[in-house]
């Protein structure tokens, strides 16, 4: 889900928390959050793919 911190919209706060994970690319990288919540297509990576999705969810406000 691209709610991030899980308050039911996707928002400023989840873009924050997007930009720091996707600043770390792989979610092997020992500082990346557990379970790499903001990789949204589940390829290991948090890059330009997951990025799109994060895009379409923020626009709407909601995670369908």
């Amino acid at each position: 889900s691209a709610d991030l911190n899980a308050d039911g919209v996707v928002e400023d706060f989840d873009f924050g928390i997007f930009v720091a994970a996707f600043n770390l690319l792989d979610c092997a990288d020992p500082a990346m959050p557990l379970d790499c919540p903001t990789d949204l297509n589940l390829d290991g990576l948090v890059d330009g793919s997951d990025f799109v999705v994060f895009v379409e969810a923020y626009n709407a406000l909601l995670w369908p």
